[in-house]
């Protein structure tokens, strides 16, 4: 993974995001073209996502690369990044509304069906990162 993290143009710290990363045990394995949820009208590329034992959902949109062994690392680094900014969600809108109004949802219960997920993945990073981590992975990951 040291590889891809000093050679990926949008890490900052880069030596500071290894250090955090090299500490956990990460996988990601395709699932198969699949709806985020059943409100949907297209399918996308389903993943697994693992950091040491805690298990994400993660989707790709279909013009994106499957899974290969030369790219397993940036498509780990890809996930990590998109989960980081659905869970800091939660830091930045702070009501349902705000949120809902923010990203257009004009149906309530979808709205808060999804802050609810960012929510969930919150929950599930800090449990594999501390508060301290959470922040310099926000910090140098600017994808």
């Amino acid at each position: 993974m040291r590889e891809h993290i000093f050679n990926h143009e949008y890490i900052e710290d880069k030596e500071l995001v290894f250090d955090i990363l090299k500490k956990k045990k990460f996988d990601i394995k395709y699932v198969g073209l699949d709806k985020m949820n059943e409100e949907d009208n297209y399918k996308m590329h389903h993943y697994k996502f693992m950091i040491d034992k805690e298990i994400f959902d993660y989707y790709e949109g279909v013009g994106h690369d499957l899974i290969e062994d030369n790219n397993k690392y940036d498509k780990i680094l890809n996930a990590l990044y998109c989960l980081l900014q659905d869970s800091d969600t939660l830091n930045l809108f702070k009501t349902i509304q705000d949120f809902g109004r923010e990203f257009g949802y004009e149906d309530y219960e979808k709205a808060k069906r999804v802050f609810k997920q960012c929510r969930i993945i919150g929950v599930k990073l800090g449990r594999v990162f501390t508060k301290e981590e959470l922040t310099h992975l926000r910090l140098n990951m600017q994808f």
